[in-house]
């Protein structure tokens, strides 16, 4: 889970991908890895497999764990639901994600740290329109974040909230937008989150902000080829790639998220 999450945030999903989906394809009962390729999909704008995959796990009663996975698990969820416009999947898991709304989304022991849950519900509220619940939300993500000291996450939480005002749209909307991306940039910048500066130029409040990044771009692998059918051809070619990895991002805030979570 931390290296697909320091591969996510460096823009390699397409390295993991085809790995995932072997696992997927050779264990079809266990719906654990499920999780992790739909958001693969989703991020690798793989809308309709995305699409199908929340279809499919909505309706598996094994799809949203009841242990120490359960809220990394909504939050991947939330993530894809609200991207994708999916208002029906999106008010369940906002639902179920509404306990958490005070606390840090961390895997246990200490392996890994996501940030607010604020920042998810956040998403949500805002792929349901619920413009003054979304905007409460991420406010609090950028305050737990900043506390925690989790940068990437604070960046992340920057990113989505510029995107609930952007889509909202009110005069005072755009001034904000354009300042929360640009400083969720310069984070992103500092510790190369190559996929999250693709999604800020994306953002129409700016547009400045490009990645040059040193491993090139996900689309690359489209271009070669890369598709659901064909990922298990390139799995040899895939795990031949190595690269230096900081595992800094990943591990930020995690000693400290269950401290600001009880003192809450």
């Amino acid at each position: 889970m931390q290296m697909f999450t320091i591969r996510r945030e460096q823009g390699r999903l397409a390295e993991v991908a085809p790995l995932l989906k072997r696992f997927v394809d050779d264990h079809p009962g266990d719906t654990v890895w499920l999780p992790g390729l739909m958001l693969i999909w989703s991020d690798l704008g793989f809308q309709a497999q995305a699409r199908e995959s929340l279809r499919q796990m909505e309706q598996s009663e094994l799809a949203i764990p009841m242990d120490s996975k359960r809220l990394i698990t909504l939050t991947y969820f939330a993530e894809v639901a609200a991207r994708l416009g999916e208002s029906a999947p999106a008010a369940r898991i906002y639902d179920l994600l509404l306990p958490f709304r005070d606390q840090a989304v961390t895997v246990p022991v200490f392996t890994l740290c996501c940030g607010s849950a604020a920042r998810y519900l956040g998403m949500l509220a805002s792929a349901l329109g619920d413009w003054t619940a979304a905007e409460q939300y991420f406010e609090y993500a950028l305050q737990m974040d900043t506390h925690l000291q989790a940068w990437p996450w604070l960046a992340h939480s920057q990113h989505e909230f510029a995107v609930m005002l952007a889509a909202r749209n009110r005069a005072e909307d755009r001034s904000r937008a354009a300042q929360l991306l640009a400083a969720a940039a310069e984070a992103a910048k500092r510790l190369g989150m190559c996929a999250l500066l693709e999604r800020i130029s994306g953002v129409p409040a700016i547009n400045e902000h490009r990645c040059e990044r040193r491993w090139g771009c996900d689309k690359r692998w489209r271009r070669r080829g890369f598709t659901e059918r064909n990922a298990s051809r390139l799995i040899p070619e895939l795990l031949a790639m190595q690269a230096g990895v900081s595992t800094s991002c990943v591990y930020a805030g995690a000693r400290r998220a269950s401290a600001y979570t009880h003192d809450a």
